[in-house]
């Protein structure tokens, strides 16, 4: 992360430290995330999704499936996983369903 302050992108009247998640004059939030998609529908193959740092500090991210059922996480794979966006900087995300422990868990649980 950027140790030096950093102008304030909204009033330009302020240097905000590199840990702050606010400007102190304006107000305005410094970590501005966009995701490309609100929802991922996921069918053969992988799936994939932008995120998008339009703030001035780096964003420091990771992404998990997060489901009820323990068994669901281990039928994805996320690529990568983790990581930090620099301001502007955006990062595709891969979303991989793993078709044959996929099948054998819906096997199971149908049986």
């Amino acid at each position: 992360m950027s140790k030096s302050a950093i102008l304030c992108k909204e009033c330009l009247k302020w240097l905000c430290a590199s840990r702050d998640l606010f400007c102190a004059y304006c107000g305005t939030g410094l970590v501005k995330i966009i995701l490309s998609v609100d929802k991922i529908e996921l069918g053969s193959g992988i799936s994939t999704f932008s995120i998008l740092n339009r703030g001035v500090i780096d964003l420091y991210w990771a992404c998990e499936i997060v489901s009820p059922n323990n068994e669901i996480s281990k039928i994805f794979e996320l690529f990568p996983d983790y990581g930090v966006l620099s301001s502007g900087q955006e990062q595709l995300l891969s979303i991989n369903l793993k078709e044959t422990l996929s099948q054998k868990l819906l096997r199971i649980s149908v049986e």
